[in-house]
Order: C-alpha cells, then sequence, then structure tokens
C-alpha cells in the first residue's frame, strides 16, 4: 500500500513539473514570436516607429519625425483600418524610454498587458530607447476604435486631458 502512494505522489509530482515547463515555454514560444517579427535597428532594439497587430507590422510615423518633437493638445495622428473575426487582437507597442509611453484609451477593454524585452548587443543604453515592447491583448465588442497616446507619463493628467506626441488610433472592422 505504501508503494502505491509513493507511486502516485511521484507521479503526481512528475505531472506537475511537466505542466510548469510546458507553461513556461509556451510564453517564451509567444515572446521569441513577437522579438523575430517586430523591427528593430541595428543593435536589436525595437524600432520606436513601428506597431504590430495581429502579427502585421504598420509604421505609424517617419522615425526622422519621432524625436525632438513637442506634446500637443493637437497631436499627429495616424489611423489603421483592421478587420478581424476574433474576439481579441493583440497589439505590440515599443516601451520607448523612462518617461515618455503608450498609454491606451480608459474605453478600451485591456485584457491583459505584457511586457517583451528584446535582446541587444551590448550593454543597455542609459536614458536612450527601451529593449521592451509591450503587448496589449484588446478584447472587442463589435466595431470599434483601439486609441493609444503617446504621452509623458510623469504628467498627472487623466487620459483625455493628456497632451500627447502622437495618437494612434485602431479602427477594427469586426468580421463573421
Amino acid at each position: 500500500m505504501k508503494d502505491n502512494k509513493r507511486k502516485i505522489i511521484f507521479v503526481s509530482y512528475l505531472l506537475v513539473l511537466s505542466l510548469l515547463f510546458i507553461s513556461a515555454c509556451t510564453d517564451k514560444i509567444a515572446s521569441n514570436n513577437i522579438a523575430s517579427k517586430f523591427p528593430k535597428d541595428e543593435e536589436g532594439y525595437p524600432e520606436q516607429n513601428y506597431a504590430m497587430i495581429d502579427g502585421e507590422v504598420y509604421e505609424i510615423e517617419k522615425k526622422e519625425d519621432i524625436y525632438g518633437r513637442e506634446e500637443s493638445d493637437t497631436p499627429d495622428e495616424k489611423t489603421i483600418d483592421i478587420g478581424t473575426n476574433k474576439d481579441e487582437v493583440e497589439i505590440v507597442l515599443p516601451a520607448a524610454n523612462c518617461c515618455d509611453e503608450w498609454v491606451i484609451s480608459p474605453k478600451n477593454d485591456v485584457a491583459e498587458k505584457t511586457l517583451v524585452e528584446f535582446k541587444v548587443r551590448g550593454e543597455l543604453k542609459e536614458g536612450g530607447p527601451s529593449a521592451c515592447v509591450n503587448v496589449y491583448k484588446v478584447k472587442l465588442n463589435g466595431d470599434e476604435t483601439i486609441e493609444f497616446k503617446n504621452v509623458n507619463v510623469t504628467n498627472e493628467e487623466e487620459y483625455e486631458a493628456k497632451k500627447a506626441y502622437f495618437v494612434l488610433k485602431i479602427k477594427v472592422k469586426k468580421e463573421n
């Protein structure tokens, strides 16, 4: 009887370890997929002027236009139209730097937000771009517009009052 209990405990232990290993591997595969598809500069940093929506890469602004700009009540804006039959959209945006980042409108229903770090050559640049991208999984309730502002996060205003460097709108048409 003791041998059977030991075998059951041992098998249970192996099953739990196997499940943990498999879940860790699938997270790593998803991270590697994002890192392999998202545009990178020569040192491996995510390019700051691109977004990835459901695996498709979109240029959201010209590289020369993203530096030295000021926050504004009327910032530059880009609208991307997509169609999907899914109930959720995955949006990948560069994490920018320590003060500036993409902030999603509170009107949108975020199911999950994660950070994926890219491997870069050499040491991380202090005060430079982030080696990470933010991955948003946004739930859809039919046709809708998902809106992000690129802002200085040290400003405490609510989303609607925030001045922005840039606004990204993703118009989603729900397909059947």
